[in-house]
């Protein structure tokens, strides 16, 4: 997907999307945020793990660009306005929306995200 085409809202200096990565996450959605010009980070919340561009200490890192993200991107949706500290909210709502685009179908959430992306980590 072009980055134009991507549903992002501003959520307290952040750019944040709901997106559809699939080849990355598996079959459902999750949590897409532009932290800073070069920095993003992608947060599985059915999967529990996040991954990061954001430069070390940080322990999940990834040398993925955003646009690198973007384009891999199949579908988007604007998010509702969580804090993405609010893991079980974030949880409950990912899953609903999944099924809905999944059509009624059940979210994977056995697959694990890929590996080759980066370091990912447990949720913080």
């Amino acid at each position: 997907m072009e980055s134009s085409e991507i549903q992002y809202s501003n959520h307290s200096g952040s750019r944040v999307a709901i997106v559809h990565l699939p080849s990355v996450c598996g079959n459902r959605l999750v949590h897409l945020s532009q932290i800073s010009q070069d920095g993003w980070v992608i947060r599985d919340y059915l999967a529990g793990q996040m991954l990061r561009r954001s430069p070390p200490p940080n322990p999940s890192y990834s040398l993925k660009t955003l646009a690198d993200i973007e384009a891999l991107v199949t579908d988007s949706e604007i998010p509702p306005y969580f804090k993405h500290e609010e893991i079980p909210d974030w949880t409950v709502y990912l899953r609903l929306r999944s099924m809905a685009l999944l059509r009624g179908n059940a979210p994977d959430t056995g697959h694990k995200p890929d590996s080759t992306f980066g370091e990912w980590q447990p949720l913080t």
